[in-house]
């Protein structure tokens, strides 16, 4: 049985294939501007990062992307202006990011202050200052996160140049869908 298995995994492995698809951790939504000012640019999947092109699908999430399912499109780096690049639901990553952040920082700046001595007339606990101060620092995160979160995004400028776009290929490729075998 053990032969018979290992037999069918080195067939498998042996089948010829262009693309090996190797679902990224993380979904990406990149724009690309076009040298030409005619053309518009629409968010896109970076499929494959070539030579001295991009081959590009609409956009997709790693997980709903077959190859060969979908038309695809190349994009040369004499044609790209600049790539931006950013990840899905930024606004809701970004607030929780900082609500989280927020609200630790207010609890343990709530404990660090400690109880206040008993015969006080606004005595507050330790434990309530914490609540307080992470429920209060976290509504305050959240917001500004929810603000900062939208303006994160890698943007890379090629201007046209097959030099840079050859420079910035290995940082391209850590956004592209599937590698070639």
């Amino acid at each position: 049985m053990l032969l018979l298995f290992a037999a069918i995994v080195w067939q498998v492995q042996a089948q010829d294939s262009i693309f090996v698809y190797t679902p990224p951790a993380k979904d990406y939504i990149t724009t690309i501007t076009s040298v030409d000012p005619g053309k518009l640019s629409q968010p896109v999947t970076i499929i494959e990062v070539r030579d001295s092109s991009l081959l590009l699908s609409p956009l997709v999430s790693g997980k709903d992307f077959f190859p060969g399912t979908l038309p695809l499109s190349e994009v040369f780096a004499f044609e790209i202006e600049s790539i931006k690049i950013h990840r899905p639901n930024r606004f809701i990553r970004g607030a929780l990011n900082g609500a989280l952040v927020g609200f630790v920082v207010g609890a343990i700046a709530g404990l660090a202050d400690g109880s206040d001595p008993e015969g006080t007339w606004f005595a507050m606990t330790a434990g309530e200052k914490a609540l307080m101060g992470g429920v209060l620092l976290g509504a305050t995160g959240g917001v500004v996160g929810g603000i900062v979160g939208p303006m994160l995004s890698v943007r890379i400028p090629i201007k046209g140049s097959v030099d840079t776009f050859t420079r910035k290929k290995a940082n391209l490729a850590r956004y592209q869908l599937v590698t070639r075998k």
